[in-house]
């Protein structure tokens, strides 16, 4: 007996050729914009503040740019964070059209992520927003419209200090929902908890229909804990660096690597081929340990939130 799960995955397909992930589940953006001035001065002015022109400084708590390929109508490069922990892929791909410039822009996460609080929005944003944004230009003052293909997060929050940003505490937005979605998010990690337990047990003995109903109510408790915790980002402020935050996005990740451990026994213990009962028995062991880091990180939320 075979099953087949679903997922909604961020990486969802676009319009242009985005430069692409190794890992199955990441955060990205994708977007068109259209400018009034030609391609040239769009390119000049992205080139110019990649390589700090005049003292530019990226605006989203000092990130550090590069280019990794460009022709006159496409550039590719990254952008590692302020604090240097992670690294992003981007790419622009330009088109003339009357008397402006049509450009496709993408910037992908490199590591697993659901959430990035904008980043990969503003990888993008930041090397071209305008003035009347509060952005720092080098050159030209580009006048552009954004219209979002594939970006889950592009809130207005890429204009922040050039430097690193401290992780400190700050009030939580709405501290009544914020508690509740937390508690939700708690309560549904419970329920994986037990759930894989009974996995475990159930799937000893091969991919039988208790298995079967044991591995799909972990995959629906996590569905249940992603869209609480997703609530509980925006309800406790998580979009700005408070340790709130950082619990939050732990939680996220763990969410993450549970759903796809857990997804990948629902296809080895389904199966008949050789070496698929250790594989099942395997996946199920990993989505454990993810399961007890979130139990971790939710008490932590519950305690800096």
């Amino acid at each position: 007996m075979k099953t087949s799960v679903a997922l909604l995955l961020l990486s969802a397909t676009g319009t242009s050729a985005c430069p692409g992930s190794p890992v199955r589940m990441h955060a990205k953006c994708e977007m068109e914009v259209e400018f009034t001035q030609p391609c040239d001065s769009v390119l000049t002015e992205i080139n110019a503040r990649v390589s700090g022109k005049g003292g530019w400084t990226d605006p989203h708590n000092g990130g550090i740019y590069s280019i990794t390929n460009q022709t006159s109508t496409f550039l590719s490069g990254q952008r590692i964070t302020g604090d240097g922990k992670y690294t992003d892929l981007f790419d622009f791909s330009f088109t003339s059209s009357s008397g402006g410039c049509s450009v496709e822009a993408c910037s992908e996460s490199q590591v697993n992520s659901l959430l990035d609080f904008s980043t990969n929005y503003c990888n993008l944003h930041s090397l071209y927003c305008s003035s009347s944004s509060g952005c720092p230009t080098v050159g030209a003052d580009l006048v552009y419209n954004e219209k979002y293909s594939s970006c889950r997060q592009h809130d207005d929050v890429c204009v922040a200090s050039p430097q690193k940003i401290p992780v400190v505490a700050s009030k939580v937005k709405d501290e009544q929902q914020c508690a509740a979605d937390i508690g939700a998010a708690s309560a549904a990690i419970t329920t994986a908890g037990i759930k894989i337990a009974d996995a475990t047990e159930s799937c000893a003995d091969g991919f039988t229909a208790s298995c079967n109903n044991d591995i799909n109510a972990v995959l629906l408790a996590l569905n249940d804990a992603s869209s609480s915790i997703t609530a509980a980002v925006f309800d406790c402020g998580g979009t700005e660096m408070t340790p709130c935050a950082e619990d939050i996005n732990n939680v996220i990740t763990d969410v993450t690597n549970a759903t796809i451990e857990i997804t990948d026994a629902v296809i080895n213990c389904g199966s008949d081929a050789p070496g698929s009962t250790a594989k099942c028995t395997s996946n199920i062991a990993d989505a454990t340990k993810s399961i007890g880091s979130l139990a971790k990180d939710i008490a932590s939320a519950v305690e800096d939130c």
